[in-house]
């Protein structure tokens, strides 16, 4: 669990872009589905929904179908990290920095699957779109923690905050794969973040 003695700017780069790139996405497409979930609500378009699906398959395919897209859009930035590191011929990127990549997929998948449905309950409990900013707040403020957590923590990654944080699936989404990149973390504390998540 010890910390790296000197942090490579490969790791940095893995761990900024990690940790950036699941930020916006899961609060850009959160968004997108809790408008989505307020839209049909208005137009009353769920009631006719709901008279042929359940509400939990109508749910389902909505984080589904908007998952997809984000994880293509998750996948373009990891790919241009990807990239970005094989084309710095003159390093060496260490191990760390390629094992936190399928680690960062996976936890925005994860992740996405938690602020997505914690988004949509959000959309389904307001009724104008005016009230959607204000009322995403206590779901997008956790989110924002684990932004900051990691942001702050460059110099000292291995704190308390990024610890616990890691383990709590508001803040994990963002912090584990910071941590991964930035420390050695045992294995059993990455499944059980996941597990948890």
């Amino acid at each position: 669990r010890r910390a790296r003695l000197a942090i490579l700017p490969e790791i940095l780069a893995a761990a900024g872009v990690a940790g950036f790139a699941t930020f916006m996405l899961l609060q850009v497409w959160g968004s997108f589905l809790m408008m989505g979930v307020l839209e049909e609500k208005a137009s009353k378009v769920v009631e006719i929904l709901l008279s042929q699906v359940r509400p939990s398959t109508l749910l389902g395919g909505k984080v589904i179908g908007l998952g997809f897209l984000a994880l293509v859009q998750m996948l373009i930035f990891v790919a241009g990290l990807v990239v970005g590191l094989l084309l710095v011929q003159d390093i060496a990127v260490p191990g760390s920095v390629w094992g936190s990549v399928p680690l960062s997929v996976l936890t925005f998948l994860l992740g996405f699957g938690f602020y997505a449905t914690a988004y949509a309950a959000v959309g389904s409990m307001v009724s104008r779109q005016e009230d959607a900013t204000s009322a995403q707040l206590p779901v997008m403020f956790p989110l924002l923690a684990g932004y900051f957590i990691a942001a702050t923590s460059i110099g000292a990654p291995d704190n308390l905050a990024v610890t616990i944080g890691s383990f709590v699936p508001f803040t994990s989404p963002v912090l584990l794969p910071f941590r991964a990149a930035m420390l050695d973390v045992p294995l059993w504390q990455l499944a059980a973040s996941l597990v948890i998540l």
